[in-house]
């Protein structure tokens, strides 16, 4: 998918500094969601915007400004034929995941990647390599679409009383499965599951996934026409608080612009809004309820795997440039090391000799050294420097102090 260059650029929107990284992150998403809409399209599935996707869409024409992540809900039947299909005609790498994918997906949300899951706990030398190649637009983190799975809500008071207590205990015992196996309560509380649903588990397959399927099963017992409205059952069945919205909403999609695509949105959506936002028109930042960035995480991780070393080279007083350009905050916030060694040393390693002779310029100011090292901060996060281990002509420099 293509973008235009000038969509990379650092911009203030709403007052806010959305970062050339972010906007990286944004393209991922937005060609993630597009293999989405190819699918969907292929099969006549319907899919909506949904909460800050859908508000960004109705208020900003994309993004909003503080968010960098997508949502979008489907109706259950049309949630599960998705993931019956999608992971056999996703592309580019991208990968359907959630216990709804896979039985050995252990995660309740159900979502589409731009690649697998890596775990700190689990950073081989071969995982690295799988995640500093093929970077997307210069986007070296995991970034998606978080799928929902809306179902009926019964008019029944009666109905819903015994459906939320047993979603409930059903979501919980997912959720909490591996406290419960160690405390060896999860075979009797599964076997009172399975008899008061009628649903069998097997004890010779991961407990977790069957869990979080029971409970779909569980929130998806009402009929069409045996409701008024529809919802994400997982919050509502934990709160009081009822998102609940007309069914009819959700019949025919409508297509609005967000960013450089088309996306499909719910009728009534300025009402939906108001549900689950109050007064949506007036922005408040920050209101997404998890990190930003969102790939914070993934940015911490990476930076401890992954610590690119300069080198550079000094003619003139050593000292005085090392104390200097050791105290570089800003060198410091972008994990850059300077190494100082032996002067003699690291100017062999830098080759000033053969530079001179050659005709090479020296970075005669701290400033301009400082923002070269941090545009080359920069493109290692991004991945368009060869390795990130050992010394090359990318990352050795030398410097006249005069």
């Amino acid at each position: 998918m293509r973008f235009s260059k000038e969509f990379f650029d650092e911009e203030i929107r709403e007052g806010f500094t959305v970062t050339p990284m972010v906007k990286r992150a944004w393209a991922v998403c937005i060609e993630v969601l597009s293999e989405i809409d190819r699918i969907c399209k292929k099969y006549n599935i319907k899919y909506f915007a949904y909460y800050g996707t859908l508000l960004g869409a109705v208020r900003h024409g994309g993004f909003v400004p503080w968010d960098d992540d997508v949502d979008i809900i489907m109706l259950r039947a049309d949630y599960e034929r998705f993931f019956e299909v999608a992971p056999g005609e996703l592309r580019y790498g991208f990968k359907a995941k959630g216990h709804v994918a896979s039985e050995y997906d252990f995660d309740a949300m159900a979502s589409v990647v731009s690649k697998e899951f890596l775990k700190p706990s689990d950073l081989h030398e071969a995982d690295l390599e799988e995640v500093l190649s093929d970077p997307r637009h210069g986007c070296p983190y995991i970034m998606g679409v978080d799928i929902y799975a809306f179902d009926y809500l019964p008019d029944d008071p009666e109905f819903w009383n015994t459906q939320r207590m047993l979603y409930m205990a059903a979501y919980d015992a997912a959720f909490r499965c591996d406290e419960l196996a160690a405390s060896g309560e999860l075979e009797t509380l599964a076997g009172q599951l399975a008899e008061l649903t009628g649903v069998e588990l097997d004890p010779q397959r991961p407990m977790q996934p069957q869990l979080y399927f029971l409970a779909d099963r569980i929130a998806s017992m009402a009929t069409e026409a045996e409701a008024s409205t529809v919802v994400w059952m997982q919050t509502t069945a934990k709160s009081d608080r009822f998102n609940n919205i007309d069914k009819h909403m959700f019949d025919t999609p409508e297509y609005i612009p967000f960013e450089n695509i088309m996306v499909p949105v719910p009728a009534g959506r300025e009402e939906i809004l108001t549900v689950l936002f109050g007064d949506y028109k007036t922005p408040v930042r920050f209101a997404s309820g998890h990190d930003y960035p969102v790939f914070k995480k993934q940015d911490e991780w990476l930076c401890k795997c992954i610590k690119p070393n300069v080198v550079i080279g000094v003619r003139g007083d050593y000292d005085r440039f090392a104390d200097n350009i050791a105290q570089s905050e800003k060198l410091v916030e972008a994990g850059i090391t300077v190494c100082f060694g032996e002067q003699g040393e690291v100017d062999e390693v830098c080759n000033i000799e053969d530079r001179i002779e050659a005709g090479i310029e020296p970075f005669a100011g701290y400033e301009e050294l400082e923002t070269e090292l941090l545009r080359i901060a920069d493109r290692i996060r991004g991945f368009e420097v060869d390795r990130l281990t050992g010394v090359d002509d990318h990352r050795s420099f030398y410097y006249e102090d005069k």
